[in-house]
């Protein structure tokens, strides 16, 4: 039996870590693929990587898993967000998949309601708005997932799942001994994915306003999708706007999951990193109240 994993960001990065040490499961018959071309070198030594143009090319074909990769039959692991890809729907419905797996990944994966309404190109906006259409064309956010297990770091997460379907992680069990690159007393604003040269400023100023920690450094973390240019502007650009004004760029391979795990710092932004911060009982600023 061979496992999949399907990596979009760093929090399910961490988790499938984890659920490989905690499954033991051999390097051998574990292997993952990056959405977002991911940093995984964490992966590295417990599992093998696939790029997603072979699986997909190999999903393809007749017979293709088995002849590309030798998979006579698999389980997949996929972030609760992560199933909208064309590339993750074809391996959740391919013939050799046996169990579905589900990871947290953010905000998503605290709602009650494990479905998603399905918008029929025949239905109109005003006829959709009637209540009894929305239940009759209502389809599982994702497949399966009344038999899917959960693996979670929040106790909170996936309150629909039965307590036997559910698997907490804990972080520090696995990564205890992570040298964090980040001091004490450090706030980070998570810059939104649609973000110009004014929001940038705007936020910068809204974290020197409310800083909680006099004399902290102030640093800036791009979005995933936003990595290289930021609407049509370059992060070169960016990151000098940031420099005039005292603020640090992160590195885009900075693991913030762990650094709040293991350092005293706050967050400014709404980005479901907040929702782990409050985890370690960190400090987060939200911009919206500026």
């Amino acid at each position: 039996m061979q496992h999949i994993f399907a990596i979009n960001n760093n929090t399910v990065l961490l988790q499938a870590y984890c659920i490989i040490k905690m499954l033991r499961l051999s390097n051998r018959s574990t292997f993952f693929y990056s959405v977002r071309n991911l940093d995984c070198h964490l992966l590295s030594s417990c599992a093998t990587h696939i790029s997603d143009h072979e699986l997909d090319e190999s999903l393809s074909r007749e017979g293709g898993l088995k002849k590309k990769f030798n998979f006579n039959s698999f389980d997949i692991y996929i972030p609760w967000d992560g199933v909208r890809g064309g590339l993750t729907r074809r391996l959740l419905n391919s013939s050799k998949r046996k169990n579905v797996n589900y990871i947290e990944e953010g905000s998503l994966a605290y709602s009650n309601d494990p479905f998603t309404h399905s918008k029929k190109k025949f239905l109109g906006r005003q006829v959709y708005s009637f209540p009894i259409l929305r239940e009759l064309f209502k389809i599982p956010r994702y497949q399966h997932y009344k038999s899917a297990r959960f693996f979670h770091l929040g106790d909170d997460a996936f309150p629909f799942a039965r307590d036997q379907q559910r698997t907490k992680i804990c972080l520090k069990k696995y990564f205890d001994k992570y040298q964090a690159s980040l001091q004490d007393n450090s706030l980070i604003i998570l810059l939104p994915k649609r973000s110009n040269e004014k929001m940038l400023l705007d936020y910068i100023r809204f974290a020197k306003a409310k800083n909680p920690f006099l004399g902290g450094k102030v640093f800036i973390k791009f979005h995933p999708a936003t990595e290289n240019k930021i609407r049509g502007m370059k992060r070169s650009y960016f990151s000098e706007i940031c420099t005039k004004n005292g603020v640090q760029v992160l590195p885009g391979s900075t693991i913030l999951e762990l650094e709040l795990m293991k350092r005293k710092i706050a967050l400014v932004g709404r980005s479901s990193l907040a929702i782990y911060a409050r985890q370690f009982d960190r400090v987060v600023l939200d911009y919206h109240d500026f």
